[in-house]
């Protein structure tokens, strides 16, 4: 995983940095009643386009949810995952273009407390947490620990707006490439929700040239490798995000079916009914003669 990060590092613009990871909480105290929020935020003195982090979590938290809304990393290397043993919640995301400024958001985390729970838990960076630069330059990291008191029988109130928008259009790409199944065509797509974040993706591979609203989609993650080789069929891909808005995009065929598929099969036919008419032609002389 860090090879992977430094080698797409390489590839990305150079700057000279330092970063602060902050902890920004619904509220101050956490109580036993509802879900609770934080953020995690970065801000950076010039562009960061790497981050590669391991958050540690108060043990009487455990994350319910996690959403990408107005993140400014765009591509997840590692998606967001939480270690229950450990409560450490790692994640490795890029930002192509690089960020800088205060207060970037990477991820919204929601939580629920252990009921009976009294003590005091805080939010830290955990060592082995990087930030990269272009060509693969470490970032010096900081980030002051958030301590979050639990409170008893206190409701964490939350009171979002909702969410109404799709996602961001996205182009999806099909590539072959020996590295991804072996150069079978492989569908390529990602994309952002700037308020709840995407939940999922949906597929399809259709003859027809429109999309149904509920035949033939099955959820599916990048890279995707596609049942139709030959490239006759449609594909459609399709974001949802966490409120079930969904943006709905389509790829058109790389050949015409009718040639690659129809006209063979008409043309296989025409060489069978040519064949059975001679043999049936031979098949009546050769009676004739015998009588």
């Amino acid at each position: 995983m860090r090879t992977l990060l430094f080698i797409v590092c390489l590839l990305l613009p150079t700057a000279a940095s330092a970063a602060t990871i902050s902890f920004d909480p619904q509220d101050s105290q956490v109580g036993t009643d509802g879900s609770f929020t934080v953020g995690i935020d970065a801000s950076a003195d010039d562009q960061v386009n790497t981050f590669d982090l391991k958050i540690g979590v108060p043990s009487f938290l455990t994350p319910v949810d996690v959403s990408d809304g107005n993140s400014v990393i765009v591509l997840w290397v590692d998606a967001p995952h939480f270690d229950a043993e450990t409560h450490t919640l790692s994640f490795s995301g890029i930002v192509p273009n690089g960020f800088s400024g205060k207060d970037g958001r990477l991820l919204t985390v929601t939580f629920t407390a252990q009921s009976g729970t009294h003590q005091l838990g805080a939010f830290r960076l955990l060592p082995g947490s990087l930030a990269y630069m272009g060509e693969g330059i470490a970032v010096p990291l900081t980030a002051p620990p958030l301590q979050l008191p639990f409170v008893r029988g206190k409701t964490n109130i939350k009171n979002p707006l909702p969410d109404e928008d799709a996602p961001v259009a996205f182009v999806p790409t099909i590539v072959r490439d020996t590295s991804l199944a072996g150069g079978k065509r492989t569908l390529i797509f990602s994309t952002t929700d700037k308020e709840s974040g995407i939940d999922h993706y949906e597929v399809r591979e259709s003859w027809l040239p429109f999309a149904t609203k509920q035949f033939g989609w099955h959820t599916a993650t990048s890279p995707y490798v596609l049942a139709d080789q030959w490239g006759v069929r449609t594909i459609f891909v399709r974001a949802v995000d966490k409120s079930g808005n969904a943006y709905t995009v389509a790829v058109p065929p790389e050949r015409n079916a009718l040639v690659v598929v129809v006209l063979p099969l008409y043309v296989l036919l025409a060489v069978l009914v040519y064949g059975y008419v001679k043999w049936s032609t031979k098949r009546v002389s050769s009676r004739a003669r015998s009588l």
